[in-house]
């Protein structure tokens, strides 16, 4: 399942992953990073594959200055097996440089 709508594609094979995913998004822009955070997470464990979400909690823990988060959960995006939108592949290219020296 791929949604688009003229942002990059978000790739999962669930639609409560989306959803809940896309409840993060909505809960980031009011400012509520730690919803945010708990929502992705949810969206994470409902579908393990699920890139954006392992690469969202991967950023903000890096921003947060939590770097043992920070390659947990890039370890889990560049892991993923799933076929990543032409978007979610560069975000993936850039999370590997990024996680070579964090």
């Amino acid at each position: 399942m791929t949604k688009s709508d003229e942002k990059i594609p978000i790739t999962t094979k669930s639609g409560l992953a989306l959803e809940t995913f896309e409840q993060g998004v909505v809960a980031h822009r009011m400012y509520y990073v730690g919803k945010a955070m708990d929502l992705w997470e949810i969206a994470l464990n409902e579908d393990p594959e699920f890139f954006r979400a392992a690469y969202q909690l991967s950023i903000y823990n890096l921003c947060f200055g939590n770097v043992d988060d920070f390659k947990k959960y890039s370890q889990k995006a560049l892991s993923t097996k799933m076929k990543l939108s032409k978007g979610e592949d560069f975000m993936k290219q850039a999370l590997e440089k990024l996680a070579k020296d964090p």
